[in-house]
């Protein structure tokens, strides 16, 4: 009896290891990545959560290329300072934010709002904050 028992409790953290290790495996030795997917996924989420028109997906889809496209820029230039890198980041996405509230609709505005602040929680919550 006490072999059988021995041997369930062996075959069941067997399976969760190989579950556990097959999870995270997909996701870069179990640590999320930076960022929250590739573009096109985020986009389709945005266009889903806050219902963007055909027209404002369009002009959403051109803000993210033009973002990604200045910080692949940015942090390709080895003249700044880190300092400088992380102010010139951060006026890149003052600016992004301001192009798609230009875009987006006071309540899609709202929306995304509610979007980040929960994604600011996820991260803190991860990180154990």
């Amino acid at each position: 009896m006490k072999k059988s028992l021995t041997l369930c409790g062996a075959i069941a953290l067997s399976g969760l290891l190989l579950v556990t290790q097959a999870t995270f495996g997909q996701q870069g030795q179990g640590k999320p990545d930076k960022k929250s997917g590739d573009p096109a996924q985020r986009l389709e989420q945005m266009k889903t959560n806050l219902g963007l028109s055909d027209e404002q997906t369009v002009s959403v889809k051109k803000v993210m290329a033009e973002t990604k496209a200045e910080m692949v820029k940015l942090k390709a230039d080895t003249s700044l300072t880190p300092e400088q890198r992380k102010e010139k980041g951060m006026e890149t996405r003052k600016a992004t934010k301001a192009k798609m509230d230009a875009i987006l609709t006071p309540e899609q505005q709202q929306k995304m709002a509610a979007m980040r602040l929960g994604k600011d929680k996820a991260k803190k919550d991860q990180s154990g904050e």
